[in-house]
């Protein structure tokens, strides 16, 4: 049987509600989390577990790009099934495959039927497909995969309105974190830089992707100067839906926290800024055992 985020849900939540949980972003401040000394649900982002499986073990891993990690590709798979409890895989996965997209599709359900894989949308609001249409729609209709996290979101609060499809995968590691309704929520490694040369990877000797990993390397040393994906309306965007999340949170009465020193989410109300040992104290004082 395919998992499915929506229907998973209640279930997930039984499991996992109320519980410390903490997501982790690639960037090199992430390795603070060794001094944490309490137990909480790891949501790992992008590439997170190939990086370090010790900083795990992993209760989700959340994906949301067609490189890495996708289920059609084997080697990816085994780092699927042995780097986490759930992975959370998104129609995006499908985004560079411009042809043979029926054939992708049937090795991808052959490959995930009866694994660890939960099948999640972040794209298809209303259950519409997107405007042109993209082969993400194709992945959508093939698997039926029902609502997406910002209209399950919504329906939450009862709000009219979401976050948008966001610029970055850690929006919506935060948000699936909501859903499950984690609480508190700490953040971790997540610091949208804006130029490449500020755009550092924890462990970046690990090449999750091998040669092309390494030629990404290349480009951002030859180009320091150029803006990554983050940059100009995308990060205002970004910031705009780590505020709308953070507003759901806050009316759920779930607590959220950063670990980073210094990272544009620290400036997002209902986003508390706090230190690795504060967030120690914290923990013992709430006397919560996960």
């Amino acid at each position: 049987m395919i998992k499915k985020f929506d229907m998973c849900l209640a279930s997930l939540r039984e499991c996992y509600y109320g519980r410390a949980g903490l997501i982790l972003g690639s960037s090199p401040s992430i390795k603070s989390i060794k001094r944490l000394s309490f137990p909480c649900i790891k949501l790992a982002l992008g590439d997170l577990p190939y990086r370090n499986k010790n900083l795990g073990p992993f209760d989700f891993w959340v994906s949301s790009n067609g490189y890495y990690p996708l289920p059609q590709n084997l080697r990816h798979l085994k780092h699927i099934n042995s780097l986490c409890k759930n992975f959370l895989l998104s129609p995006a996965c499908v985004q560079l495959n411009t042809s043979n997209i029926t054939e992708v599709l049937g090795t991808i359900e052959n490959y995930i039927t009866d694994s660890n894989v939960i099948i999640y949308d972040q794209r298809h609001f209303d259950k519409k497909a997107c405007i042109p249409r993209e082969t993400c729609c194709d992945f959508y209709k093939h698997f039926e995969v029902g609502k997406c996290i910002q209209d399950l979101l919504k329906l939450e609060v009862g709000d009219a309105k979401s976050y948008g499809v966001s610029h970055t995968v850690a929006a919506h590691g935060f948000a699936i974190a909501v859903l499950l309704k984690l609480n508190p929520i700490f953040i971790a490694g997540v610091n949208l830089p804006t130029v490449w040369k500020e755009y550092r990877t924890y462990r970046p000797f690990k090449f999750p992707m091998g040669f092309k990993t390494l030629r990404f390397n290349i480009y951002k040393v030859r180009n320091p100067k150029k803006t990554t994906p983050f940059s100009g309306y995308a990060f205002a965007e970004i910031l705009d839906d780590f505020s709308y999340i953070a507003s759901v949170a806050r009316r759920l009465g779930i607590h959220i926290y950063s670990l980073e020193k210094d990272s544009p989410i620290n400036n997002v109300r209902g986003i508390d800024k706090i230190s690795v040992m504060d967030a120690n104290l914290l923990m013992h004082n709430y006397g919560q055992n996960v």
